[in-house]
């Protein structure tokens, strides 16, 4: 019997979290603040990675880049049932759309069948007709949803995913984040 793994963005939405609205604040699992040396930034932001903590897989400036932002809300942490997320949203600028970026790992997923799995159903509970695209040179395996607007990577033995909530195709947004997520890794 196949284990349901559901997709991030299916959890986000059952979870009401998903959907754009007033800017987050800060919880104890925030990223840092980027200041002091790159050094102590990039020390500090892989030691937080291997202990788990989602909110340190990219930065606010990431963030910012990957939304084409000038200001972020802090992330803002999650954990449901099988994974970890972080969410990151742009400040409200009247005559603007709020855009997010969500970074999670999957703590239990660890395999290529794993991925794979997670991927399948996520195709399955998007638009079926839109199979999963491979994504070559993003970590050890990667594959973008259409469907969902997600992509779900291997790297390291751990499974991530980036998901975005913006007006339009979210391909390239989500790529971008999954990149600058695995240069963090």
């Amino acid at each position: 019997m196949r284990s349901v793994l559901v997709p991030l963005a299916a959890l986000l939405t059952a979870a009401g979290l998903a959907a754009c609205d007033q800017a987050s604040t800060p919880t104890a699992g925030a990223a840092p603040a980027t200041t002091g040396a790159a050094t102590a930034t990039a020390t500090t932001a892989a030691a937080a990675v291997a202990g788990g903590d989602p909110c340190a897989l990219i930065t606010a400036d990431d963030a910012k880049q990957i939304l084409g932002a000038k200001e972020v809300s802090p992330g803002k942490r999650y954990d449901l049932d099988n994974n970890a997320s972080c969410l990151f949203k742009s400040v409200y600028v009247p005559g603007t759309l709020i855009t997010s970026i969500t970074v999670g790992y999957y703590p239990k997923l660890s395999t290529t069948a794993d991925l794979k799995t997670l991927v399948d159903q996520g195709v399955d509970l998007s638009d079926g007709k839109q199979p999963a695209k491979r994504l070559n040179g993003l970590g050890d395996e990667a594959y973008f949803v259409p469907g969902l607007g997600e992509v779900f990577l291997l790297k390291g033995g751990r499974v991530y995913a980036t998901l975005a909530n913006m007006k339009g195709d979210p391909e390239a947004t989500v790529t971008k984040a999954a990149k600058l997520l695995v240069s963090h890794l």
